[in-house]
């Protein structure tokens, strides 16, 4: 058998080693989720024909605005997980709650919430539909900041971390 990290120390090498990566592997993954539903609004958007206005949905200023907040947000969590990532990769991330990345997942996982609501917005009915992936997006995405560690939870340890507080 082979051993990772100390005998009899696992919750510390979760807590301490492990910590980090399992959060920006979070990120990562709801990020993921919001670039598929701004995805999946975007084609909708380009495709969903009006005939009354013989122009598409993506023609709608409105529709404009929701695609434009969307890519914003998107855009934003996607620099800090890369910057969190590097932080891990070139080992400056060297306490064990960094507030950097503790904020990465709570990042995105609103992000995520932000972007399935507006794409769902953006695509009306159909979004809602079960069959289609946007309600699907959407649940996952709300699930998000309910994983451990919550959101409420890091955004206390991020609070902690910064005012040099002992994290408990």
């Amino acid at each position: 058998p082979f051993l990772i990290g100390e005998s009899g120390k696992a919750n510390d090498f979760i807590l301490y080693d492990m910590m980090p990566i399992l959060l920006v592997g979070h990120a990562a993954v709801y990020l993921g989720i919001a670039q598929a539903a701004f995805d999946e609004a975007v084609t909708h958007a380009k495709n969903r024909m009006h005939h009354h206005k013989e122009q598409t949905l993506g023609g709608y200023e409105t529709i404009q605005r929701y695609i434009g907040e969307m890519k914003i947000e998107l855009d934003k969590t996607r620099h800090l997980l890369y910057h969190a990532a590097s932080k891990i990769d070139i080992g400056q991330s060297n306490q064990h709650f960094d507030p950097t990345i503790m904020s990465t997942k709570v990042a995105a996982c609103e992000t995520a919430q932000f972007v399935t609501n507006t794409a769902i917005q953006v695509c009306g009915g159909r979004g809602h539909n079960r069959n289609m992936p946007l309600e699907r997006y959407w649940r996952d995405a709300r699930a998000g900041s309910l994983m451990r560690p919550t959101d409420d939870v890091l955004k206390l340890f991020i609070a902690w971390s910064i005012c040099e507080l002992p994290i408990t």
